[in-house]
């Protein structure tokens, strides 16, 4: 019986997009497909099971991965302490394996990074009915949108790295506490789901700010404000108290979350030696990845004339202009949401500690570690655009999703 409904309402949400204007029909039909293809996708065979491991390692007691456990597959970047195997960074990774430590090798991060995708999309779409957008069709543009015409896709689709899982993980968390606020729902629940994001990257503490910065200027009374923050923290409080533990039990420092002793490249293992894990030295290649990079031509063997596809990513990364630029619009606009300002505040506090960081990324398409930051500029855009889709955000949308095709799917069969 709960069939008919959901048919009747897929029907009816069909009969609203054929009614859409046809260059948004043409683009949501295109945006669908990649991330239809994203979702699906495999360019390794080999089954990896890192979050499965640890989760099963939480359930005995243990923090250290264990050697012997099936399907852990390549160890580069965990980390090698006292002779023992670790997943650097918060305990997020190892929570998020402990449900489904208790099916045996029924899951690998295959089907872990699907549900996950899969969850994202279903909270894009809320997020935008939550944000006010009315027409089905713009909802639907914007949730294909973040998948497809941004260097999301590059960590949504399959390609046996930890490190893209782990980041997947940590946006829908950022996503949820955002959905969560804008529905007004209670402090406590919003504060659990920062709290999550920033268990499982440390760069999205500067997240934590946003929630009491809106409710301090919200117009409340004093003692209400005061409240409602005291509520927010408490999960906050808790979720930084476990990490200091987590990196205290296992490396006999809070401050120490496993990435100094990672098992890394040599290109990396000397900037960490040499300058540490952040250093303002870094910033220059940081922001150039992040805003200025390119394509790249691509040669013949000789280097004296280009040749197919022509231009290809650079494994360092993109500019996020070249990659999401719908996402980056409307991030200096003022729009009709109070808290933008908050959202913009909080972005910079997440960019800063990646622009400092020793690390560009590798081996990805665009600059993976903004990603951090999409969550917020997702609702900024939004509220920007004046809550639809207009033909300025749908041709940025265009140029993200052409960009996804030729430097992501074309550049690895030939890159």
């Amino acid at each position: 019986m709960v069939a008919f409904p959901l048919l009747r309402r897929i029907g009816e949400v069909w009969r609203e997009i054929r009614r859409a204007p046809r260059y948004k029909y043409v683009l949501l039909c295109c945006l669908a497909m990649t991330t239809f293809v994203l979702f699906t996708s495999s360019y390794v065979s080999q089954e990896i099971r890192i979050p499965i491991a640890l989760g099963r390692a939480f359930l005995q007691g243990k923090l250290a991965l264990p050697t012997d456990h099936p399907g852990l597959g390549s160890l580069l970047d965990t980390a090698v302490y006292q002779g023992k195997l670790y997943w650097p960074g918060g305990p997020l990774m190892g929570m998020v394996g402990i449900p489904f430590a208790f099916f045996g090798d029924l899951f690998s991060v295959r089907a872990l990074l699907f549900i996950a995708n899969v969850g994202i999309l279903l909270l894009l779409y809320k997020i935008t009915k939550a944000a006010g957008c009315q027409d089905v069709t713009d909802r639907l543009l914007y949730s294909f949108g973040f998948f497809a015409a941004t260097n999301v896709s590059g960590i949504a689709i399959y390609k046996g790295t930890m490190t893209f899982f782990q980041q997947m993980i940590t946006v829908f968390f950022a996503l949820l506490a955002l959905f969560w606020q804008l529905k007004g729902r209670h402090p406590v629940l919003v504060g659990s789901a920062v709290a999550a994001a920033f268990m499982g990257r440390f760069t999205l503490i500067g997240i934590v700010p946003l929630f009491p910065l809106v409710v301090w200027f919200g117009g409340d009374t004093i003692r209400s404000r005061l409240r409602t923050i005291g509520w927010y923290s408490i999960p906050v409080l808790l979720g930084l108290i476990t990490c200091l533990l987590y990196n205290y039990f296992r490396f006999g420092n809070m401050l120490e979350n496993g990435y100094t002793f990672q098992t890394i490249t040599a290109v990396f293992a000397y900037d960490q030696q040499a300058y540490g894990l952040f250093n303002i030295r870094y910033i220059p290649a940081n922001l150039y990845y992040f805003l200025l990079k390119t394509p790249e031509l691509v040669l013949n063997s000789n280097g004296n004339h280009a040749v197919f596809p022509f231009l290809t990513r650079s494994l360092w990364g993109m500019s996020i202009l070249i990659t999401s630029p719908f996402l980056v619009l409307y991030f200096f606009r003022s729009s009709g949401l109070s808290w933008a300002r908050w959202l913009r505040v909080c972005s910079i506090l997440v960019l800063i500690p990646m622009l400092l960081y020793y690390g560009i990324g590798w081996c990805q398409y665009g600059y993976r570690y903004a990603i951090d930051i999409y969550p917020m500029l997702f609702i900024l855009t939004i509220f920007g655009a004046g809550k639809q889709v207009n033909p300025r955000i749908a041709g940025a949308m265009a140029c993200g999703l052409i960009s996804t095709w030729l430097f992501l799917f074309v550049a690895t069969k030939y890159g």
